[in-house]
């Protein structure tokens, strides 16, 4: 297994365009160690003037199963290969997979860059495997599904850089909404003053700001949902092929946990702070 780049041009309404990306280079063996969620056709037919492509680009620029394709490899060869299968991981694998007698005299080594071997996991296969890689100078031994339970402590830095940057927009976003919500209860300190002078006692003022702050949390909750449902589904519809997103599932009930904690905090606080107010000096001051 090893990768190279390619370029495609191909017609987008009537004009050609040209795009250039990486490709994977495999055997037709590669079913037996990889999962490309092939489509249609088989990886098994990838010799000799082939390719497979993912499913994004099969449809958008005409390559179905058993139609041919031009394309310019790394060296510059211009190349007509036919499309022997379509698979759906294209995030994973790139757009274009190139057979292995395809790509042979073109790239820059002429070298596989990876090996890849299926065992069945046991002592003497892990042992047989490391003593064949300490017999041939300069080729590593690696697991390439490694049991970890680190979760983030794996990721690259880049996923960590992204991660703060969104949780930096979230807390400022939600310091915004709590601020107003602060200020719209605190405005609020005269109402509260009239209802204490016709007989409302505080602990039904502070029931009703309760039950008013549960309707809020609700409403957020409920459009936060209705809003955000149609673009995950389509956004996991295109990337994961299921509507439904990937991630863990204790988000959901956190960021629920979240809002309703801001909303009953931002009501409740500035409503005990008011009805330390006497009534007709809350009154007095509108």
């Amino acid at each position: 297994m090893s990768t190279t780049t390619v370029v495609w041009p191909y017609k987008m309404f009537g004009d050609t365009e040209t795009e250039s990306g990486s490709a994977t280079i495999l055997t037709p063996d590669a079913p037996d160690v990889l999962d490309l969620g092939v489509r249609a056709g088989s990886l098994d037919r990838l010799t000799g003037a082939t390719i497979a492509v993912s499913s994004d680009v099969a449809r958008s620029r005409a390559a179905e199963v058993g139609h041919r394709v031009s394309l310019v490899l790394g060296d510059g060869a211009r190349v007509d290969a036919e499309v022997v299968a379509v698979y759906a991981r294209g995030l994973g694998f790139g757009t274009v997979v190139l057979s292995h007698d395809l790509a042979a005299g073109h790239t820059t080594t002429g070298l596989d860059q990876s090996i890849l071997v299926r065992t069945d996991g046991t002592a003497t296969a892990r042992q047989a495997l490391t003593a064949f890689a300490a017999s041939h100078p300069g080729l590593a031994l690696e697991d390439t599904n490694p049991p970890s339970g680190n979760g983030l402590r794996d990721a690259p830095p880049e996923v960590w850089i992204n991660l703060a940057v969104i949780v930096v927009l979230l807390v400022y976003l939600l310091l915004s909404i709590a601020n107003k919500l602060v200020a719209a209860t605190a405005q609020r300190r005269v109402e509260l003053g009239a209802l204490r002078l016709i007989g409302t006692t505080p602990r039904q003022i502070r029931a009703m700001m309760r039950r008013e702050a549960a309707v809020t949390a609700a409403t957020a909750l409920t459009t936060a949902l209705l809003l955000s449902a149609v673009p995950l589904a389509l956004l996991g519809q295109g990337f994961l092929g299921h509507p439904w997103p990937a991630g863990p599932a204790w988000l959901l009930p956190a960021l629920a946990l979240t809002v309703t904690v801001t909303a009953f905090l931002t009501v409740e606080l500035p409503t005990r702070q008011a009805l330390r107010t006497p009534p007709a000096d809350a009154v007095r001051a509108q």
